[in-house]
């Protein structure tokens, strides 16, 4: 039995010393170095008394240095137990420096009165000296440790072992031997269960970092469509929360960054908090915008928004009264994708946007098209914003706009819209004259007489553009000695050809 005992010991040990090393060798820190040395020693001690305890106990003792050996080995098992709790200790708790180095001072006090308890044959006083070192432990660190539990098991079979050694010391009674390495065994099992618990729960956190927003401790865009994705095939008709914080920009602009970062640490925790209780998952998407995902069936998901609503508009009071926009979808069978599913949730918060901010709507809800000027409904079942409906390429003959402005590109869709650009060369800038589909093939003929023109579009205004293509065709016609036939068809296609090329400029920049 003695044997089994030891052996099972020997073999924790050495895995515990052998999963700290490499460890500190990936690392490089302290607290695997202390824990690798302490279980290594105390590998290499139980190796010694699993030898001295099979072959040579019968020659310790008629020579009477059995006691002597057997105490030795325990004030060393004392010693590798202090330095193990204190490693431990280090591991689990590295910013309490106070409570570490006084540690470190209780287990130097233990090797000196265990050696000198050793030298001067005080056998009692070694076992003392770990209990005394165990309740120590016990009172003044474990508190401070998560899984308490767990230490109170550990340091109770190290107590054991020292009162057992104590008695089958000065009794030679075969049991008690054994109940001194049974309890070591448990205790040094525990001791390996608490370290890898711990590199369980860094490899969980450090997971959990990687797919979480630093500042709102929200999920990432990625890992919540992944979710969602999931969620829609499941046996839960899941929905989508899209919010938006109002005026946000705004609130940055005039209050700074600091109060916007407060208020979306604000918002992510109302999150956190509502969708807690496997309620559901909530995400950053971008900016000011987050999103939740609902997949529990006892809760209503237009109460959920209602809450979130009504949390943010209550306690951003303390920082920066700030409201959000919030829509809602339900799941649909014939949504394919989750980025479709999610879309639907945006639509109906830009809807909520347009209807005076600071309100839920429900992605396939009737809105009133009296009410809602910016927004008309597609079909029963889609609400859209009228602003992101974008028209193809289309040449503007006349608008009507701000001296100085410059038109605007929409790269998703490659178009121009030069709705802020006069045309000077019309008698009543007044008229707004409807877009008309532009040909591009007829356009072609211009790339022929562009070494003509030489017209330089730089950084300028677009009216003045407009005037200098006019005075550069003028120019050109002058010095030419006769002007072609159809040269006054062929000019507003000119013009064409400058937007064209001011759309590519402002794409590429």
């Amino acid at each position: 039995m003695n044997l089994f005992f030891e052996t099972l010991t020997f073999a924790i040990l050495l895995i515990f010393a052998s999963l700290s090393y490499l460890l500190y060798l990936r690392w490089n820190t302290n607290s695997y170095r202390i824990i690798s040395v302490a279980a290594g020693v105390t590998a290499f001690v139980t190796l010694v008394s699993l030898i001295i305890h099979q072959v040579g106990t019968g020659i310790y003792i008629r020579i009477g240095m059995g006691a002597h050996i057997r105490t030795g080995i325990l004030t060393l098992s004392i010693v590798c137990t202090s330095i193990l709790y204190t490693g431990l200790f280090h591991f689990l708790q590295s910013k309490r420096k106070k409570e570490l180095n006084l540690l470190l001072i209780a287990s130097g006090v233990v090797i000196l009165i265990g050696g000198v308890s050793w030298m001067f044959k005080l056998f009692i006083l070694v076992p003392v000296i770990g209990l005394a070192f165990a309740a120590f432990y016990l009172f003044r660190y474990v508190p401070l440790m998560p899984r308490k539990k767990y230490f109170y098991v550990a340091i109770g079979a190290n107590s054991i072992s020292f009162i057992a050694f104590a008695i089958q010391a000065s009794s030679a009674n075969a049991f008690f031997l054994n109940l001194t390495l049974a309890s070591n065994l448990i205790f040094c099992f525990v001791m390996l269960l608490i370290f890898f618990n711990r590199i369980a729960d860094l490899i969980q956190a450090a997971s959990h970092q990687s797919i979480t927003d630093g500042l709102t401790k929200l999920y990432y865009k990625t890992y919540f469509k992944s979710r969602v994705q999931e969620a829609m095939s499941g046996s839960v008709q899941p929905a989508v929360i899209f919010a938006d914080i109002d005026d946000f920009k705004k609130l940055n602009d005039t209050e700074g960054h600091l109060v916007g970062d407060k208020i979306l640490r604000l918002v992510g925790d109302i999150w956190n908090e509502i969708c807690s209780n496997d309620i559901g998952i909530a995400a950053r998407y971008g900016g000011e915008e987050t999103v939740a995902l609902i997949t529990s069936p006892q809760v209503d998901p237009r109460n959920i928004a209602e809450r979130f609503r009504a949390r943010v508009e209550e306690e951003s009071k303390s920082i920066q009264p700030v409201t959000v926009s919030v829509g809602i979808a339900f799941f649909k069978n014939d949504v394919e994708t989750a980025e479709l599913f999610i879309k639907q949730a945006d639509d109906a918060m830009y809807v909520a946007k347009g209807t005076g901010k600071n309100r839920i709507v429900e992605y396939g809800m009737d809105i009133p098209e009296e009410i809602i000027p910016t927004v008309h409904q597609e079909s029963p079942e889609k609400i859209s914003i009228e602003s992101k409906v974008e028209p193809e390429y289309t040449e503007f003959k006349n608008t009507e706009a701000a001296e100085g402005d410059n038109p605007i590109f929409n790269q998703d869709l490659l178009e121009i819209d030069d709705s802020h650009v006069v045309d000077s060369t019309l008698p009543d800038p007044k008229v707004v004259l409807e877009p008309v589909p532009v040909n591009f093939a007829e356009t072609e003929v211009l790339d022929q007489t562009a070494d003509a023109t030489k017209t330089v579009i730089t950084d300028t205004d677009p009216n003045e553009v407009l005037i200098n293509s006019d005075v550069s065709l003028q120019e050109g016609s002058e010095h030419s000695e006769q002007p072609q036939e159809g040269s006054q068809q062929e000019e507003p296609k000119r013009k064409i050809s400058l937007f064209r090329d001011l759309a590519t400029k402002n794409k590429e920049g």
